[in-house]
């Protein structure tokens, strides 16, 4: 709703630089909304997002913050597949203290999550837990909640996710568990 009413405002031609804030503010929630469905939501097997739209939410998430996100691969995505991969997201951005660029491509065998983040943080546990599938929630802190469901939905749907500690990066693959 307030997305729309920025948006009627616009149009009238009242776009002095508080409007322009709200309307960047707006855009940004809006983003968030939608990046947090893909999430945290359901995951028909056969439903996919568009790349138009996975970029839209990449763009708006990214202006102005700490924490951008880039979006490589072309074409449609499975919903299932970009869950793990916002969710993967939400995990690399708990590590980066200091912000940087999550990076996700996808090659043959996999697709691939990059980011300059901390093994370290928000607790080595996490990542280690994550690459064997297994995690514990008893130990779990709320704030990291994505780490438990990534690894638990790979799991669901065959996959394995792969953790690369590269020392001021980490790398998350996901690819069919053997």
């Amino acid at each position: 709703a307030i997305q729309n009413g920025v948006e009627l405002l616009a149009m009238s031609g009242n776009m002095g630089p508080e409007m322009a804030l709200i309307q960047d503010s707006a855009r940004q929630a809006s983003a968030r909304v939608r990046f947090m469905r893909i999430a945290f939501g359901m995951a028909g097997g056969d439903q996919t997002v568009g790349q138009g739209e996975i970029r839209s939410i990449f763009d708006d998430l990214s202006r102005g913050t700490r924490v951008t996100l880039a979006w490589l691969p072309q074409g449609d995505c499975p919903r299932p597949m970009l869950q793990l991969i916002f969710l993967g997201c939400l995990c690399l951005e708990a590590g980066m203290a200091r912000g940087g660029t999550i990076e996700v491509s996808q090659d043959d065998t996999c697709w691939v999550l990059s980011a300059p983040a901390d093994s370290h943080k928000p607790d080595p546990t996490l990542w280690g837990d994550l690459a064997s599938g297994q995690c514990i929630v008893d130990r779990m802190q709320p704030a990291h909640v994505q780490f438990a469901l990534m690894a638990g939905l790979a799991a669901e749907t065959g996959l394995r996710v792969m953790v690369e500690d590269k020392g001021q990066s980490i790398t998350l693959r996901l690819r069919a568990a053997v």
